[in-house]
């Protein structure tokens, strides 16, 4: 995997050869460190278009700090895991209850109708996707998203002093003004996924009534004899 990422930081492999390589070794090894970067990676570049590393600087730094725990006997093991619940999916389920009673109430059926019924919910459906998104956003720290994929400063401290023959790749001024595609083009497709998400939000709403994945996960250093700290982590 450090060849991997060290091969498309370099411009020595695209996108889609990234992709073939992570998802091969995703399916030959077992251990969860490697399948914990290689589940953050899947962010950091997009599977339906090919193209020449794309990242930010912190996209970049995540990129030098996998590299560092790859190159480490760390590792990420999970202590515990959990379904959260918060109001949203409260309000996603009165939601999605009321559409059925309209349309139980209204006797309608298959078609147009049906359809037209379900676009204010679909309304509804984007609002608590947007709050959502607010929330996740609030709970993800500055700190937490520097230190990603170390769960603390102080993880992060000693697996570095410990490799100290590790190099960090210098941000490359070339690639800061890449995209993957035109800000038009980004945004083109939700002229798609409105109306779908209009026309289809009872799925949409029962996806969104459904209990988050949440996780605590620890680093630990096995030659140092103590775990490096715990880490929340929603996946």
């Amino acid at each position: 995997m450090i060849e991997a990422i060290r091969s498309y930081m370099d411009d020595q492999i695209t996108a889609f050869q990234f992709d073939e390589m992570l998802t091969e070794i995703g399916c030959e090894t077992e251990d969860k460190t490697v399948r914990s970067v290689r589940h953050d990676l899947w962010f950091c570049y997009d599977d339906c278009k090919d193209h020449n590393v794309v990242a930010s600087k912190q996209v970049w730094d995540f990129f030098n700090r996998a590299l560092l725990l790859l190159a480490s006997d760390a590792e990420i093991q999970v202590v515990r895991a959990w379904r959260s619940w918060h109001a949203g999916q409260m309000v996603a389920a009165i939601s999605l209850a009321c559409f059925f009673g309209l349309v139980v109430r209204t006797g309608t059926r298959w078609g147009p109708e049906l359809f037209g019924l379900a676009i204010p919910f679909g309304v509804v459906s984007m609002v608590i996707c947007w709050f959502n998104f607010r929330r996740r956003k609030r709970a993800t720290t500055t700190m937490r998203a520097a230190l990603d994929p170390f769960p603390t400063f102080k993880s992060l401290l000693s697996v570095r002093r410990k490799i100290r023959g590790f190099q960090k790749l210098t941000y490359p001024s070339i690639i800061a003004g890449r995209r993957v595609r035109s800000l038009i083009a980004a945004r083109l497709p939700w002229l798609f996924w409105i109306p779908m998400w209009l026309l289809f939000s009872p799925i949409i709403l029962f996806l969104q009534l459904l209990p988050e994945k949440e996780s605590e996960t620890t680093l630990t250093t096995p030659e140092l004899g103590y775990p490096g700290g715990t880490l929340q982590a929603r996946t």
